[in-house]
């Protein structure tokens, strides 16, 4: 079959605008300034991790533009969130938050979002959970949790935080005497916090306790002692054995629609460290910054920063988050 002048004319057209609209993408960058916000005070895992991504991204977008990070604290991580959800749509506005929030969306706490529109770009790694309290207290066991003559002060953040969410779930689904603190703004802040004797636990991810360097004193100190562990990601070699002899929350819930509830949660802690962008970003570039941030989580020198902070890398591309996002809200 022979292709006509015309239909050859037409063909060439649309290869010479591609290619320009591509290096005007390639282009755009030069210059720029792209902000990672994360909604959590400085020294937390978020944050290390937007700032490692502000170091080792550039290099793989074109145009290498300079990435500042911004901690917009409050509301649980929400403030944080609604600015860049509002941010212009320009590709200069990227997020880095907890895929635990999209509950807050499920449960109809946050209306003004909608999850399924955000440009997601891939998630760095995955969370494996667990429950620790500082040493000097008496319990050790499942049953010493529930019977606690005193309840327990759990620090917190806002709803939707998946330490606080977690939290909840030692007290709700496991029973444990426990009492959630709310307020704090980030996890370094609950980690100070439990030093000061002014809240006994917390339930976070277990890379956390060597990523967060005064965890890491604590643990070091036999100032805490872990008690829990809830499932998720595969967690830090180095604490692998530890935490396998760990009694599992989910072995402690009896009630089966309670037990599907904390199986659908648990499910979200494989991609726990996504990276988004602004909703309606022009396609080209939406597609630069995806590419950019696969090739950085398989960066030898970012992959060996990352271990070095303490961080379980688990790579997920944006088509399998973007899946997962879309089955929670449209099973």
């Amino acid at each position: 079959m022979m292709i006509k002048g015309s239909a050859l004319v037409l063909i060439g057209l649309v290869l010479i605008v591609g290619e320009r609209f591509d290096a005007m993408a390639q282009e755009f960058y030069k210059g720029k300034t792209i902000t990672i916000i994360t909604p959590f005070s400085a020294g937390g895992t978020y944050d290390s991790l937007s700032r490692l991504a502000a170091q080792f991204l550039p290099k793989y977008i074109a145009g290498e533009p300079t990435i500042i990070v911004q901690n917009r604290t409050g509301g649980g991580g929400m403030i944080g969130t609604r600015a860049a959800y509002k941010a212009s749509p320009d590709g200069l506005t990227l997020l880095h938050i907890p895929s635990t929030f999209l509950f807050q969306s499920l449960l109809g706490h946050v209306t003004d979002i909608d999850f399924t529109k955000w440009g997601w770009l891939g998630s760095v790694g995955g969370a494996h959970y667990v429950f620790f309290i500082r040493s000097a207290l008496p319990q050790r066991s499942i049953a010493d949790l529930r019977s606690a003559r005193q309840p327990l002060k759990i620090g917190v953040l806002g709803p939707g935080s998946s330490i606080t969410e977690t939290a909840k779930m030692i007290k709700e689904f496991g029973k444990f005497n426990v009492r959630l603190v709310p307020g704090y703004k980030g996890y370094a802040d609950i980690a100070l916090a439990m030093r000061q004797g002014e809240v006994d636990g917390v339930a976070t991810a277990a890379e956390t306790l060597q990523a967060n360097a005064l965890t890491k004193s604590m643990l070091e100190d036999n100032f805490i002692v872990l008690l829990l562990s809830f499932g998720g990601a595969k967690p830090p070699p180095k604490f692998a054995p530890a935490i396998a002899k760990l009694p599992n929350l989910r072995d402690q819930i009896a009630d089966e629609t309670e037990r599907r509830a904390f199986d659908v949660y648990m499910g979200t802690f494989n991609i726990t460290r996504p990276f988004l962008t602004t909703p309606g970003i022009p396609p080209d570039r939406l597609q630069i910054l995806r590419n950019a941030l696969w090739k950085m989580m398989h960066d030898a020198e970012f992959v060996a920063a990352a271990e070095k902070q303490g961080f379980v890398l688990h790579p997920v591309g944006h088509e399998e988050v973007g899946s997962l996002v879309q089955a929670m809200f449209n099973p």
